[in-house]
């Protein structure tokens, strides 16, 4: 099943807004340490069961929003949250985004 962001996301974005996952939900150090690569590829495990691999992106903001999540329950997700999300089934999108909520960066922000 393949979801289409701001279709399915049900959110009325602006020309100026993207939606994207913090840097934690790759990498549970963040960038609070100053200790991250942005040619790396990041996996973390949540305590929701999901585990998150991609790159964090920065650009006076920090963020994920290319990324695969994996459950052992619920499946696979793949995603760019620019463009597309694509689930195994409406349950593990559901399951996914009540566990990772994700935040609207709005570039007029700066």
């Amino acid at each position: 099943m393949i979801y289409t962001f701001g279709k399915d996301f049900g959110i009325g974005l602006c020309n100026y807004d993207a939606v994207a996952l913090d840097e934690y939900a790759v990498c549970e150090d963040g960038i609070t340490n100053g200790n991250f690569d942005l040619t790396a590829t990041y996996t973390r495990t949540h305590t929701s069961g999901w585990t998150l691999t991609g790159k964090i992106q920065e650009d006076y903001f920090v963020w994920v929003s290319v990324f695969t999540a994996i459950h052992p329950q619920w499946g696979k997700i793949a995603a760019d949250l620019d463009e597309y999300v694509e689930a195994e089934s409406a349950e593990a999108y559901e399951h996914f985004f009540a566990n990772h909520p994700t935040n609207v960066i709005n570039w007029l922000d700066q």
